[in-house]
């Protein structure tokens, strides 16, 4: 059943096609007359008039939608893998594979960013409330893995490069495609980098604002502690490390102690989700680090190349000149054997009328 409709494309173009909003990259000029299997459905050949009826029932089911969200929910895309067809040539399976990457990136800022604004509401107030407690709790839990689930994600890019360099595909793409690739490995790696840096500050900036804190907490419960001891203890791997250095006698001091343990439990979980992100940036330089490295290759094999045919073509040259050069030198040197010729016949013949 072929489509209504002809659709162009440019190289490395990110469309959206109506009805499902995948994004799909395509990487060549051509018309797609034929059945197209990334959309939904199959819109039959019909007229302009039943073109326009599909659209507009389609803008119809997008109000329902908007209708039934309401303004104020923000559908925030989901960590897991969007379907693609398994025909999908191996060079927009990289793109798809890069783009749910950034998007996934996207949606763990936002969350970073949530976590910024939980952590200044938790240290604002003199005793921190339960739910806000459990809140910051879970949002650092959907932190920690979403930072797992980028590892997989960054695991089938690598796969798609390896792939191609197994089975010898990726000497016969283009320079433009390796290119296309390089850069899109470099945003992966400057977004994570930004991403880093991010995570770090907040860490950085919250940890700061608890040692002072957790100093005022156990000043409630009669213990005097430098500045350096406390950040000791915040540094500590071991969860009860208030506990064992301090015994509170009171349900003031309990209740500051365990604000403290909870704060502790904090610095912890954003110390190893700053490792983990650290460990997928340093997969994805290596990753643009190999890119780049192999469109040196191609590049730098093309310039020999150019030399080559460079001076293939100086020497094609060279030998056209001497060909030249030989054929007027055989052409002058049978004009000479000509003349000399007509000049014996001559002679010949003028002695044979003398003779007789």
């Amino acid at each position: 059943m072929a489509i209504g409709f002809v659709l162009f494309v440019c190289q490395a173009t990110e469309v959206l096609i109506p009805g499902n909003g995948i994004p799909v990259f395509l990487t060549s000029i051509q018309p797609l007359t034929q059945d197209v299997n990334i959309c939904i459905c199959t819109i039959p050949k019909c007229t302009p008039t039943h073109q326009w009826q599909v659209q507009r029932k389609m803008r119809d089911r997008l109000n329902e939608l908007q209708q039934a969200v309401g303004p104020q929910t923000v559908v925030e895309m989901n960590p897991a893998r969007i379907e693609r067809d398994v025909t999908m040539p191996a060079d927009q399976v990289f793109l798809v594979h890069a783009y749910e990457l950034r998007k996934s990136l996207d949606a763990l800022q936002k969350r970073l960013q949530k976590v910024q604004i939980m952590q200044s509401k938790v240290l604002s107030q003199p005793i921190v409330s339960t739910q806000d407690k459990i809140e910051l709790e879970d949002l650092m839990d959907e932190i920690k893995q979403h930072i797992r689930s980028l590892k997989p994600r960054v695991k089938e890019i690598e796969l798609d490069i390896r792939r191609d360099e197994q089975n010898g595909t990726i000497g016969t793409k283009t320079g433009a495609q390796l290119r296309i690739r390089r850069n899109q490995c470099e945003q992966l790696k400057s977004q994570l980098n930004d991403m880093m840096m991010l995570f770090s500050q907040t860490q950085s900036e919250y940890k700061s604002r608890v040692s002072k804190r957790v100093k005022r907490q156990l000043e409630m419960t009669g213990t005097k502690l430098s500045n350096q001891e406390v950040n000791q203890m915040l540094d500590s791997k071991a969860n009860d490390v208030f506990y064992r250095q301090i015994n509170p006698q009171s349900m003031a001091s309990r209740q500051a102690l365990e604000d403290a343990t909870s704060r502790h439990r904090e610095i912890l979980g954003l110390e190893e989700s700053v490792a983990e992100l650290h460990e997928i940036f340093e997969e994805v330089l290596e990753l643009a680090h190999r890119q780049g490295d192999i469109v040196n290759n191609i590049e730098k094999n093309v310039s020999t190349a150019v030399d080559f045919t460079e001076s293939g073509n100086r020497e094609i040259r060279r030998a056209i000149k001497h060909k030249q050069s030989a054929l007027r030198r055989k052409s002058c040197m049978v004009t000479v054997i000509v003349f000399l010729l007509v000049i014996l016949i001559v002679l010949a013949v003028v002695i044979c009328a003398t003779v007789t």
